[in-house]
């Protein structure tokens, strides 16, 4: 997904193209298209600025509280899978989430799986430990 501009770049835009500039070259200077300047000049006409509208979409379940409580769950039973964990999470909490979200809030929390265990992603990733089949003397001196 791309990055949202600024405010001070979007108002910076509409009035070099009410100074004059031609739309063209606004385009080419500016590195946006053209749907993306006729937007912002509806933007600034409906609401009188070009200010982003607030984001859209709904807060997580696990967000908060839920968090700490699904780290919390992952270290009492490290070998649960995502459908024990949502289990747990709606017994202990009374909140209802797919596998999927769980999976999607340990991903951001850099916690994951492997080999039966949950671990921080930077544990897994040093060399010689976990998964790592090669024996350290096969390993080439760096």
């Amino acid at each position: 997904m791309a990055t949202q501009h600024s405010t001070d770049f979007r108002e910076g835009l509409l009035a070099a193209l009410d100074a004059g500039l031609p739309l063209g070259e606004a385009v080419g200077y500016f590195q946006v298209s053209v749907s993306t300047i006729q937007r912002w000049r509806l933007l600034k006409r409906t609401t009188g600025s070009a200010a982003p509208r607030p984001g859209r979409g709904r807060r997580s379940r696990l967000a908060g509280a839920g968090d700490a409580r699904l780290l919390a769950l992952v270290e009492e039973a490290p070998e649960a899978t995502l459908a024990e964990l949502g289990e747990r999470l709606d017994a202990q909490m009374g909140v209802q989430v797919s596998p999927s979200t769980i999976c999607r809030r340990l991903r951001r929390l850099g916690i994951t799986r492997k080999k039966g265990r949950w671990l921080p992603a930077s544990k897994i990733r040093q060399s010689g430990q976990l998964g790592d089949r090669r024996s350290p003397s096969s390993i080439p001196p760096s």
